[in-house]
């Protein structure tokens, strides 16, 4: 790379102002990759995901968890977090419960 850096009147190549710098500089600069900023971005925005705090959505608790660390389950199309077995337990047949009959009240507003 014939790329000139000019710093304090004296103009030297790319390789020369490198070589300039302390060692553990040296080697961040040798191993940067362009594409790997492509990747990282996605395994972070994935790594994020999985790390965000989702709260149980039992009735009966309002603990907040680690995305990844929750017990995921689809109840009727709706993605429903439990903190633990005992909040699935307790609170799996009231959500089943409480989304039915939203949905009937849905259904009686639209047929009035």
């Amino acid at each position: 790379m014939q790329t000139i850096i000019q710093s304090n009147n004296d103009c030297r190549s790319l390789n020369e102002a490198i070589n300039l710098l302390p060692k553990e500089l040296r080697i961040l600069v040798a191993n940067y990759n362009v594409e790997h900023r492509v990747n990282y971005t996605t395994v972070m925005n994935e790594l994020s995901e999985a790390c965000r705090v989702v709260f149980c959505d039992s009735p009966h608790c309002e603990s907040g968890c680690r995305k990844y660390e929750a017990i995921h389950m689809n109840i009727l199309s709706n993605e429903c977090y439990f903190c633990s077995e005992r909040c699935v337990e307790l609170g799996e047949d009231e959500i089943y419960y409480l989304i039915y009959k939203s949905k009937q009240i849905d259904f009686m507003k639209n047929n009035v």
